[in-house]
């Protein structure tokens, strides 16, 4: 795209609502899409602003978080005054996963310190003075104890608690009394209960269960809630269902149910390699892996199964696909469009039909778009017919202009479109004024003095006057009766006549004219107004303006020139040159910038790869 600057030009320093634009056009989804409209009113509701828009975009549509953990993140930031709380500053979370742990660690401390801080003094000290595994059971049982709606009776009777083993005792009996806390047959009965859970491995005589996990229901059903893996579905996907992997909860009746290690999730993968592993509370074991793991020998995926899984990813597409087509039937000639080309391009697999192109949810600058899962990879395509894809290109334009305006753009190609004679008009709105006072202030400089009627009147008087004393010094000179005395008379009265001449025709006694001002100011302004026409961009340089923005005197960003001929751009003309001489593929694919095409029942489509 020779006429288009590059997108990493364009340093997006603040999380804005610029950026947001920025990952959706990137995307090639809507800016009107559903999902993006909801998070945006959801952030001006609670924040009244777009500050953290940019990043929530990039999770939602960029790593695939889900809207619903989308929405309880924008709760939980309300709620907890904005990012105060994390360890870093919120935009410097580049993965939501990262996020979702920490924020799951902050609401577990925040249980831990809300049973802590109603403790009496003494218990207080109690706790203090412990070691760190011993501070680990409490807090495990304090975390569970947050789900107990009515506490008071724990706080009326701990005053009496002396040493480390009765608080524990204490709050052990008094959560085991109040939570349905499950022995160890009911868990194995409840494991098997589960739709998506399946026994693994029972160990009566150790106190071990070992369950493999198959589905993110499952997991938030049995998992910890301080595994991201139990509490959204995208960290479910990210680490477990889209990896060759199996994923394992287990659980150790031998220890507290406040231990730490009484249950712990493992991810294993192939090999039966242990990929991930962490406690109750969220913490990795990967370095020190419990003896009781290792011995349990838990079984990776095999690529067999791996595939089995895919078909069965595939086959829940395929039945989306077809709801989809139900409901909106003008989607089917284009699947079988780019079905068609694909099969032309040796792209296709005999086993597929239409709904392995599963329609996307969002258009592609009104295009229809498909994503088609094939054994080697995952494709998205985007089709149109030949104007529906004129139109696409077309607004694909206005987006960048509306998001971006002169800066997306070249600035040598951008000059070829600017209207001069519109920017002349804004910019010499108060010229002839300006002209005008100018002229006035110098009125010699500038010729547009003149003779009043009364002057030149009396000039006419005197110069007529002179011309009759000057015949009657000729005849007096030719006469016989010639006087000396006469001679001299006459001569000072010419001369005094030349002197008011002079004084008439001396320009410092003329006064200014405004017809000469009105003609001067007509002069100056024309040649400057033709100035602008001629080159725009270097009248304004001579005017000072610059491409960059800086700073005045007085702290204020200064306007460039971008902004000034921004409103002064033959956008059409300037669009459908860059489509003509670009190409529709340049902006419309994504992927790798072509445009490829397919002649279905009589109609030629065209079709463009977008992922």
């Amino acid at each position: 795209m020779r006429f288009l600057k590059k997108y990493n030009n364009f340093k997006l320093i603040l999380e804005n609502k610029e950026q947001a634009l920025s990952i959706l056009r990137k995307k090639n989804i809507s800016k009107k899409d559903k999902n993006f409209l909801e998070i945006s009113e959801l952030l001006e509701d609670k924040f009244n602003n777009l500050n953290f828009l940019g990043l929530l975009t990039k999770y939602r549509f960029t790593q695939g978080t889900s809207q619903d953990e989308i929405k309880d993140l924008i709760k939980w930031l309300h709620d907890n005054k904005g990012a105060k709380l994390l360890k870093k500053p919120l935009m410097q979370y580049k993965f939501f996963e990262e996020l979702k742990d920490e924020i799951i660690q902050i609401d577990m401390r925040r249980k831990i310190k809300l049973v802590i801080d109603e403790l009496p003094r003494q218990q207080k000290d109690i706790y203090r003075n412990a070691s760190e595994n011993e501070k680990e059971i409490f807090d495990g049982w304090s975390v569970k104890m947050f789900d107990i709606k009515y506490k008071k009776p724990f706080f009326d009777k701990i005053s009496q608690i002396r040493t480390f083993d009765e608080l524990i005792d204490y709050i052990s009996k008094f959560v085991q009394q109040n939570l349905d806390i499950k022995s160890f047959q009911e868990k194995i009965n409840e494991i098997e209960s589960i739709d998506g859970a399946n026994i693994f491995k029972v160990e009566e005589d150790n106190g071990i269960i070992a369950a493999r996990i198959d589905n993110f229901a499952a997991s938030k059903k049995l998992g910890s809630s301080s595994w991201c893996i139990s509490t959204g579905i995208t960290s479910w996907s990210s680490y477990v269902y889209n990896k060759q992997a199996y994923q394992y909860f287990v659980w150790n009746y031998s220890l507290s149910p406040a231990d730490p290690l009484f249950m712990i999730g493992v991810t294993v993968g192939t090999n039966d390699r242990i990929m991930n592993i962490h406690d109750m509370n969220d913490r990795d074991l990967m370095k020190n892996i419990p003896t009781f793991i290792k011995e349990l020998e838990l079984k990776g995926m095999t690529s067999e199964e791996f595939l089995e899984r895919r078909k069965s990813i595939r086959d829940d597409k395929r039945e989306e696909a077809k709801r989809l087509y139900e409901e909106d039937p003008d989607l089917v000639v284009y699947a079988e469009s780019l079905q068609s080309y694909l099969e032309n391009e040796n792209m296709w697999i005999d086993a597929y039909d239409i709904y392995d192109l599963i329609p996307e949810s969002y258009d592609h600058y009104g295009l229809k778009q498909f994503n088609i899962d094939l054994p080697e990879e995952e494709m998205q395509f985007a089709i149109g017919t030949d104007s529906e894809c004129d139109d696409a290109a077309y607004q694909y334009q206005e987006n960048l202009w509306d998001e971006l305006g002169t800066e997306a753009f070249n600035p040598s190609f951008i000059e070829r479109f600017i209207d001069g004679e519109s920017l002349a008009d804004e910019l010499l709105a108060d010229e002839e004024y300006y002209l005008r006072d100018l002229i006035t202030e110098d009125p010699d400089f500038y010729d547009v003095k003149a003779m009043t009627d009364d002057q030149r009147t009396e000039l006419e008087e005197l110069e007529e006057k002179k011309y009759q004393l000057e015949q009657k010094l000729d005849q007096l000179n030719d006469s016989d009766d010639w006087d000396v005395d006469k001679e001299n008379e006459l001569e000072e009265e010419i001369e005094n006549i030349q002197d008011r001449i002079d004084e008439l025709e001396d320009q410092d006694n003329w006064d200014i004219d405004e017809y000469l001002v009105d003609e001067k100011v007509k002069e100056l302004y024309d040649d400057r107004r033709q100035e602008v026409i001629n080159d725009p961009v270097e009248y304004l340089k001579g005017l000072g303006y610059t491409s960059h923005r800086t700073q005045n005197q007085w702290g204020r960003t200064t306007r460039t020139i971008g902004d000034i001929i921004e409103g002064h751009i033959d956008k059409q003309r300037m669009f459908e040159v860059i489509i003509e001489e670009d190409g529709r593929g340049n902006t419309l694919s994504g992927y790798d910038g072509e445009e490829r095409s397919v002649t279905y029942a009589g109609t030629d489509y065209y079709i463009y790869r977008t992922d």
